[in-house]
């Protein structure tokens, strides 16, 4: 189990995305697709930065937070 977030690499697959987030790999393709969350694709890979990722689920969290 990751317990900080350098103990994960740069950039993270989509299962590794998916691990880390608790959600299953179709969740987070879509959320790629819809470009919710940032992702880049190389050559046949979708990569997903770590700390893209993070900055990404910290600003979803405050704004879901300020929204109620």
């Amino acid at each position: 189990m990751v317990k900080e977030r350098s103990e994960l690499p740069m950039v993270l697959t989509v299962e590794q995305t998916a691990k880390v987030m608790g959600l299953n790999r179709g969740t987070v393709y879509e959320l790629i697709r819809q470009k919710q969350l940032p992702a880049a694709k190389i050559g046949r890979r979708i990569l997903v930065p770590r700390d893209a990722l993070f900055d990404w689920l910290y600003r979803e969290a405050a704004g879901s937070i300020s929204a109620n």
